[in-house]
C-alpha cells in the first residue's frame, strides 16, 4: 500500500469525519482514560 491510498479509498463524508475526529483529538476534554477504559473491557482483553 502507498501514501494516500487508504485516504482515497474514503468517501468525501468520510474524509471530512476523519479530520473532525483528529481536530476533536486535540482537545483534552474528548479523550478517555486508559485505564477506565481497560477497567470496563476487561472481559474481553
Amino acid at each position: 500500500m502507498r501514501d494516500g491510498d487508504l485516504w482515497n479509498r474514503l468517501n468525501k463524508t468520510e474524509q471530512e469525519e476523519l479530520l473532525d475526529t483528529l481536530e476533536e483529538s486535540g482537545d483534552p476534554e474528548n479523550l478517555l482514560d486508559h485505564e477506565a477504559m481497560k477497567s470496563k473491557h476487561q472481559k474481553w482483553l
